[in-house]
């Protein structure tokens, strides 16, 4: 009686599959240096789909550190451009403190960084009024400055330019010294 070739080779490949697990079961009872790793539940080996799972499940858990919050500070560093002059001037101004620069008057609420292990973002929410001559006060800017993008949200005035720089906390220390790329 003949066997089918198909027959065979099935044959074969399952008594090569037992052979294969049967050594690896063998080598990981004897401590073979090539033995996989076992599960410490079914004592046996682990499967190198499930390794790789393991592995990134790992990686993942230890360099995703949890999302820190916003860090407040105390002083808010601006820059001031009086066009007809062509000066700039450093700004530096205590929150809920105002700071006169020309006509203008500038009250910083609030100046939020991010800690170091994240990429940097300096915000402020920040008042701006404007003293005519004729006594008179009127405000010419309500909301927030971005100090990764000065020319989103700054200052439209026909003498001032006014833009965030970075924040500071009350000792003089920057909390924020990569956001210096603002003009």
């Amino acid at each position: 009686m003949t066997v089918a070739p198909s027959l065979r080779r099935r044959a074969v490949a399952w008594r090569r599959f037992r052979e294969s697990r049967r050594n690896r079961q063998i080598a990981t009872i004897s401590g073979h240096p090539r033995a996989l790793p076992t599960d410490p539940n079914t004592h046996r080996p682990l499967c190198r789909a499930r390794l790789a799972a393991l592995a990134s499940v790992a990686v993942l858990a230890i360099a995703a550190p949890a999302a820190a919050g916003p860090i407040a500070n105390e002083v808010a560093v601006f820059s001031g451009l009086d066009k007809i002059t062509a000066e700039i001037e450093p700004i530096e101004i205590p929150i809920d403190g105002a700071a006169r620069f020309g006509s203008l008057e500038i009250r910083p609420r609030v100046c939020y960084t991010r800690p170091p292990t994240e990429p940097p973002r300096t915000t402020t929410f920040v008042e701006i009024d404007e003293h005519e001559l004729s006594g008179e006060v009127r405000r010419v800017f309500t909301g927030w400055m971005f100090a990764s993008s000065p020319g989103l949200n700054a200052l439209e005035h026909p003498v001032y330019d006014v833009w965030l720089k970075s924040c500071k906390t009350s000792s003089g220390g920057k909390s924020d010294a990569i956001e210096q790329n603002a003009p």
